[in-house]
């Protein structure tokens, strides 16, 4: 791979820039979901899709998010322990399978269950139809952020047991969030039950979980960024330097265009590839009307918008938007793909903002079909104040051409698609800060 560094070492910032990233350090979330007889089915079942909406935002695996699902109502019931599904496919059948218990409000159950069973490693009995029981340890990591999400609908039963069984929860490190849902909730006890007033979300009704989703997102966010280091710099530039991912930068928004490469040349497993490092790049920051915005146009012989700025507002419909982007085959004509994002991707109607910093990422595995125009068209884009990112991917790419499109004259360049990954941090630390 070559050039990694010069992403993370660009000088010039821009001034009117807001972005907020998630981190990458490891977190098990345990949700726990009011079952109580004052809930109907259907506020159940807008409690289990907020904590599948939820849990779709993040990377599902052994290295990154691991997820829990208990829930209370006379008695409590752990449905899901941390691991017991370790890919997002698995977890979220397992989450839309989780049945209401019906019953009274002893949400001092739930959270012993949380203290005493899911955020406590233990050996598992688990059946395994003709193959009998097979012991399995599940339980959360010893090094990762511990978080716990209450949802509740109403006061508890027994509020001192509640509120002691809350405070062994912060004392086990675990950072409780509390949801409050329709008017019977007590305040003050929710604010004992959470780690602090900030922790504390109130809202009218079940029907407004999907609305507040992000804004757990992104508090989930701020605890995956872990506490600075003391390690020294590297002292050369030769290779990529550790990012640790920042939580905000700059004071504005931005408006971010991914323009791809889905030419006959990248193949399937190529265009997939290219894919997921969109996919993994979006999913690092607070997407939305007053945060970045993104869009995605891919190009081949011709052009296909996949969506503008504003056809969707928040995280979640924005990364399932590019989980959809499907692979074109073709020629490679770029000059079309930025003539495209020129004329149509900025405009105030496709959700482009004026004072938001434009930015294009342009990726490509090989060289256009007409060089001239290419070089010409991206001038264009250059002198619109976009700012122009350009990736080479392999050893057919034109570098020259790539240094034209690039804004600072500095194209990014690695050898294989799978490598693509080694770039992400370094990428995102260049669209919260800039580059010329």
């Amino acid at each position: 791979v070559n050039n990694f560094d010069l992403l993370h070492t660009l000088e010039v910032e821009l001034v009117d820039k807001t972005c907020t990233l998630c981190g990458d350090y490891p977190a098990d979330i345990a949700f726990l979901i009011d079952s109580s007889g004052s809930e109907s089915g259907a506020q159940f079942d807008n409690e289990r899709n907020f904590v599948s909406m939820v849990t779709n935002e993040f990377a599902i695996n052994p290295n990154d998010t691991m997820v829990a699902v208990s829930q209370f109502a006379t008695t409590s019931r752990t449905d899901i322990l941390f691991n017991q599904y370790p890919d997002k496919d698995s977890l979220l059948n397992a989450i839309a399978r989780i049945q209401w218990m019906n019953g009274e409000s002893n949400t001092h159950t739930g959270l012993n269950e949380l203290a005493h069973h899911v955020f406590q490693v233990k050996s598992h009995n688990i059946h395994h139809g003709h193959h009998g029981h097979q012991a399995v340890t599940y339980g959360p990591r010893s090094e990762s952020a511990k978080i716990a999400i209450v949802l509740t609908d109403g006061r508890s039963l027994e509020p001192d047991q509640t509120i002691r069984a809350a405070h062994q929860l912060h004392n086990m490190g675990v950072e409780v969030f509390v949801i409050g849902m329709g008017h019977s909730v007590d305040f003050r006890e929710l604010q004992q039950i959470a780690t602090d007033r900030d922790h504390v979300y109130r809202i009218s009704s079940t029907n407004d979980l999907a609305a507040i989703h992000t804004n757990i997102v992104d508090a989930i966010c701020k605890l995956k960024v872990p506490p600075p280091t003391t390690t020294p710099m590297p002292t050369t530039t030769t290779t990529l330097p550790t990012t640790t991912v920042k939580q905000a930068c700059g004071q504005k928004p931005a408006d971010i265009v991914f323009l791809l490469d889905a030419s006959e040349s990248e193949q399937a497993e190529g265009f997939g590839k290219e894919i997921q490092f969109v996919y993994n790049f979006a999913r690092k920051f607070h997407i939305g009307p007053q945060n970045v915005q993104f869009s995605s146009v891919t190009f081949s012989s011709n052009v296909r918008n996949d969506f503008f700025l504003n056809t969707y507002s928040n995280r979640h419909d924005v990364l399932n938007a590019i989980q959809k982007i499907s692979y074109m085959q073709g020629g490679t004509n770029t000059s079309f793909g930025l003539k495209f994002v020129r004329d149509n991707s900025f405009k105030p109607q496709n959700g482009a903002r004026t004072n938001a910093t434009k930015i294009v990422i342009v990726i490509t595995d090989g060289q256009s079909a007409d060089s001239a125009a290419t070089k010409h068209e991206a001038q264009l884009l250059h002198h619109q104040g976009v700012l122009v990112y350009a990736v080479g991917v392999g050893s057919d790419v034109d570098s020259s051409e790539l240094k034209a499109i690039s804004s600072n004259g500095t194209p990014i360049l690695v050898t294989d698609f799978s490598l693509l990954h080694d770039i992400q941090a370094s990428l995102e630390t260049a669209a919260c800060h800039g580059g010329t």
